[in-house]
């Protein structure tokens, strides 16, 4: 019966943290590349071609550079882990010119990854057997923001770790 109810949590706590966390781990911080400005969208935009006259918003716009993302395998795993999704993790210093991008690497050396149900599992096993839990939670808690992350690791660590695990190695 205990290794039910161990199987029944890790199931329910690595179907969560997939749900919770799945694929939002990767955000790096990264020097945005300047990239022209995006075309004029309509021919009224771009002033009266009869007179010669650009409009004054193309004009400005013609001055500006924007910053983007380069492509996720450019993105080096040396930046600082950030929220590219804007939920109240960490944001880069934009008077660096630094972006928080999408990258191909996930935190804690390429550990932490929610993505599917089997690392997920393993996630969950290190979190209940309290060993280490709290530099995961840090690391998700930069990704995604301390309202998911803290909610999601007290339950798994308090019920998961101080309840199930123990009824599981006392009954065994």
């Amino acid at each position: 019966d205990a290794l039910v109810f161990l199987a029944w949590f890790l199931l329910v706590a690595a179907v969560s943290g997939t749900m919770l966390f799945g694929g939002k781990l990767t955000g790096r911080c990264t020097n945005g590349l300047l990239s022209p400005p995006p075309p004029p969208s309509s021919p009224a935009s771009a002033g009266n071609a009869s007179t010669g006259t650009p409009a004054s918003s193309s004009r400005v716009s013609m001055e500006r550079r924007f910053l983007s993302c380069p492509l996720q395998s450019d993105v080096s795993d040396e930046g600082a882990i950030c929220d590219a999704y804007g939920r109240g993790g960490v944001q880069c210093d934009a008077a660096l010119g630094e972006m928080c991008c999408q990258s191909a690497f996930s935190p804690v050396e390429g550990y932490l990854n929610f993505d599917n149900f089997f690392r997920s599992c393993m996630i969950v096993m290190q979190t209940i057997t309290i060993d280490g839990w709290n530099e995961l939670a840090v690391s998700a808690a930069d990704a995604t923001g301390m309202l998911r992350v803290f909610p999601y690791f007290s339950l798994v660590v308090i019920f998961g770790g101080f309840y199930v695990l123990q009824l599981f190695t006392s009954v065994m």
